[in-house]
């Protein structure tokens, strides 16, 4: 009996153990995509910058891509319409 509750908690913990492998890949590639983004955008390579925060998707905050510089992205990357949305959302967010 106790040789088979050691074999289901070994098994739960290797289990566990890839899963949290997972996520510390997923968040470390997101990380990386960030950074990216950012070296993109200081280098001038706005559409490369667009496509690599893109990979990150709208759906996670980016922690150093506020909304006014993502506006602003887009504008310095000829994309003029896209660039209202986040502004607005960035004067919303700090009307000052």
């Amino acid at each position: 009996m106790f040789g088979l509750h050691l074999r289901q908690t070994r098994g739960h913990g290797e289990g566990f153990g890839r899963i949290q492998g997972r996520q510390a890949l997923e968040a470390q590639r997101r990380v990386d995509l960030d950074n990216l983004g950012n070296l993109n955008y200081k280098q001038g390579l706005f559409d490369d910058a667009i496509l690599e925060f893109d990979q990150l998707g709208a759906a996670q905050p980016l922690p150093t891509l506020s909304p006014a510089k993502l506006g602003n992205l887009y504008m310095k990357a000829g994309r003029e319409g896209k660039s209202l949305d986040p502004w607005e959302k960035s004067l919303a967010l700090d009307p000052n």
